[in-house]
């Protein structure tokens, strides 16, 4: 924790945001008091002061959005979903006295999901997989598609025999 702390005493909000733009910071009433810049495309609504609860449900790894409980839960996967779209963000949290970092990155299963919640590549930290991710899914996409042409064809010369 130490080290968090020292790392935190180097690196400027800006900085933290650019690494994680999908932050949530909350206090402990629960509010709003920071998000970072890509939430705001997922989240329109999403102001500073608002309860979490207002804009996300906590799927896994609580049920109720209490504070302490919260807390009990910093080595644990967090995924979040937004009740206006319904994404998933998923990460993890970093507690300090009074603070909660919620560190989390859009849950995106298909380059689709970036259409629809009207996300681009560049709204993501470089760091994040989901790069790597869409682009393995639309290689794999486009091998299924070029075997089942394949397939098609060798069926329509089975059938010709």
């Amino acid at each position: 924790m130490q080290e968090i702390e020292q790392l935190n005493a180097h690196l400027t909000e800006d900085d933290l945001s650019r690494a994680f733009p999908f932050r949530i910071r909350i206090d402990s009433n629960l509010t709003i008091t920071l998000f970072g810049r890509g939430l705001k495309k997922i989240v329109p609504t999403i102001c500073v002061g608002d309860i979490l609860s207002q804009h996300f449900q906590i799927l896994t790894p609580i049920e109720s959005l209490e504070w302490e409980q919260i807390t009990r839960n910093t080595d644990d996967l967090w995924i979040l979903q937004t009740l206006a779209s319904g994404l998933k963000l998923r990460g993890q949290i970093l507690c300090k006295p009074q603070i909660i970092d919620f560190l989390i990155s859009p849950w995106l299963n298909d380059a689709k999901g970036l259409v629809q919640h009207h996300l681009n590549m560049y709204d993501f930290a470089i760091h994040d997989p989901v790069h790597d991710f869409l682009l393995l899914k639309q290689a794999e996409k486009i091998a299924l598609e070029d075997t089942q042409k394949i397939n098609q064809e060798l069926m329509r010369e089975r059938e010709a025999l």
